[in-house]
Order: C-alpha cells, then sequence, then structure tokens
C-alpha cells in the first residue's frame, strides 16, 4: 500500500499544478481580452493618440496645443497643412501634468516652435488630482520616474492586470460598455432649455463641489484652494522657465465657452480668479495671452456638444480662426 501512495501522491500533485497553470492561463487569456474591450480602453482614450507622437521624428512639429478637456475638444488640426500640428491634451489634467507631458515629448519640437497652453476656468483649482482614478490614465503613458503620484499596485491594478484584481470584469468581454465617441459628434446632445441646465450642472454639479467654492458668489478661499492656486502657479511657471530655456513660445489662451456657460462666470470671478492668478505666476516672464472666452463669434450652442466642450464643426471653425489671427498672420 505504501508503495502506491508515492505514484498516487506525485499524481494529485501533476493535477493541482495543471489545474493552477489551466487557471492562470484563462485569467490571462481573459485578462487580455478585456483589454481589448471599450470598457478597458475608455479610460485610456486620450492616451492613444501618444503612439504616433512617439514615432514622430525628432524636431518636426511646428506647434503643440496642451491642456486638459476643453482645448482637448476645441483643437482640431486633421485639415491644417500649413503647419505640423498637435493635439497633447488629455483630461482632466493639472498644470504639473501639462508640464511633465511637455517635457517628455519636448524632442518633437521644432526650435522656436508655439507651445499653446489653454487656461480654463478651474485650473488653478485643479492642483490635485480628485477622484485620484482620474490618475490612472497616466500609467499606460508615463514611466515610474516620470509620475510623482504613481503607485505599483494602482498600476498593476488599473492598468496592467485589471482582471486578476477584478475578476467580474470578464462579463465586459461579452457584454462591452459603449465607445467613448464624443470626439466625433457636430452636433450638441441639448437643446437650449437642456444647454441651460447642463451649464449650471457644470457649476452646482461638478467644479463648486469639487473645490468647495461657490462660483456665482465666491467666499473667502480656504487653506485647502490657496495652497492649490500656488500649487498650480507654480507648475505653470515651471513650464514657462522650460519653454524659455529651450527657445519655445509659450501662448496662453483662454478657451471659448457657450453664452450659457460663460454668463455663469462674472467678471470679477474671471479677473480676480483666473487672470490674476496668470499674471502673479509669470510676473516678469514675457508671455502672450488670448481671450476666446469673451469672444461672441464662439457663443453659439451648435459648435458644441454641450455648455462646455466643442463638437467637430466648432472644433474646425476655432482651429482656423485661432491660427490664422494669432500664429500664420
Amino acid at each position: 500500500m505504501a508503495k502506491l501512495w508515492h505514484p498516487l501522491k506525485r499524481y494529485k500533485e501533476m493535477v493541482y499544478i495543471a489545474v493552477l497553470l489551466l487557471f492562470i492561463m484563462s485569467i490571462s487569456a481573459a485578462n487580455a481580452l478585456y483589454k481589448r474591450t471599450n470598457a478597458y480602453k475608455n479610460r485610456f482614450v486620450d492616451i492613444y493618440k501618444f503612439k504616433s507622437v512617439e514615432q514622430l521624428p525628432d524636431a518636426s512639429l511646428d506647434l503643440v496645443a496642451i491642456g486638459s478637456n476643453s482645448p482637448k475638444f476645441a483643437f482640431d488640426f486633421r485639415d491644417i497643412n500649413q503647419l505640423k500640428c498637435s493635439n497633447w491634451c488629455i483630461g482632466p489634467e493639472t498644470f504639473q501634468y501639462d508640464c511633465i507631458i511637455l517635457r517628455k515629448f519636448s524632442d518633437k519640437l521644432k526650435k522656436g516652435a508655439t507651445i499653446v497652453l489653454t487656461v480654463c476656468p478651474l485650473n488653478f483649482f485643479h492642483h490635485r488630482y480628485h477622484p485620484h482614478s482620474d490618475l490612472y490614465k497616466y500609467y499606460a503613458l508615463l514611466d515610474k520616474e516620470e509620475m510623482p503620484d504613481f503607485d505599483y499596485m494602482e498600476y498593476l491594478r488599473y492598468y496592467k492586470y485589471p482582471v486578476v484584481f477584478n475578476p467580474l470584469k470578464i462579463v465586459r468581454i461579452f457584454y462591452d460598455a459603449k465607445e467613448f465617441d464624443r470626439m466625433k459628434l457636430n452636433t450638441n446632445l441639448y437643446d437650449r432649455k437642456g444647454l441651460k441646465a447642463n451649464a449650471a450642472g457644470w457649476i452646482k454639479n461638478v467644479w463648486n463641489p469639487a473645490y468647495q467654492i461657490d462660483i456665482e458668489s465666491m467666499k473667502p478661499l480656504s487653506e485647502i484652494n490657496k495652497k492649490d492656486i500656488e500649487g498650480s502657479q507654480y507648475w505653470l511657471r515651471q513650464m514657462a522657465g522650460f519653454c524659455k530655456n529651450r527657445g519655445l513660445k509659450l501662448l496662453l489662451v483662454y478657451p471659448p465657452l457657450t453664452a450659457e456657460l460663460k454668463t455663469k462666470f462674472s467678471e470679477e470671478f474671471i479677473e480676480q480668479h483666473i487672470k490674476r492668478y496668470v499674471e502673479e505666476a509669470l510676473g516678469g516672464i514675457g508671455f502672450k495671452t488670448v481671450d476666446y472666452m469673451h469672444d461672441a463669434r464662439f457663443y453659439d450652442m451648435n459648435y458644441y456638444i454641450d455648455a462646455f466642450f466643442m463638437n467637430r464643426i466648432g472644433a474646425k471653425l476655432f482651429t482656423e480662426t485661432f491660427l490664422k489671427e494669432n500664429i500664420l498672420n
């Protein structure tokens, strides 16, 4: 009986190993399939364009746009032939990560290239990422040394092996999410009444709670607000200094808005909580700003997909106008 025990034990061990290997192979295959779904790819939708940027020859770009969601939608260089341009905007994005992206791909810029940095209405309040999940997209682009908020467990959980950490994601292989297609839209998703509600929603449901402020009736800023503004100003200065040292032209743009959203920002707010922070950050550094926030040519809701983000018709018009008035003139 003892002689039979050892072969039987070895057989069981081999079965266990085979089952374990099959399990690992199944999870690995499921993980690879999940990473092909929209549910996974939508999180990194702003990152994929950098694959083509990485393949560009050095010193090949005349102009790049950097910034957050608003310029991501507003600048469309696909039909521009006079210059070699690229949209490096990622949304949402802080000035700190604008600077990181600029430094990472700066070798692709010609000497004297123009860096178009869009200053969105709440940029200076957005120094930290909240929710923290807004950082996960950078795991597909930045190395550990390039990403100050790098967390190895997050990297594994949300980028490298999402199915291993959450097997329920396998369901998305069979019932996928809708593709992120807002960058393809040519019309506004709202009627006039809905657009007004959307503009109010940006203020009351997004920015006010995110930064603990009241945009339409500003109170004294909290210490957290003040630190975030100081942090944003620091990284804006870093970008300006980097551009100056590299012989690059920094052009700051205040982005176009629908009339419905523009009216939510008083002139006092624009002067005190946007433009003043720029002046404080870049005082003594030569820079140029262009204000399209007050440009009635781009108030029309038909140029947007909602109250804030431009559709392809609006982006084409805005991009052509911007280049003609500021770069090609």
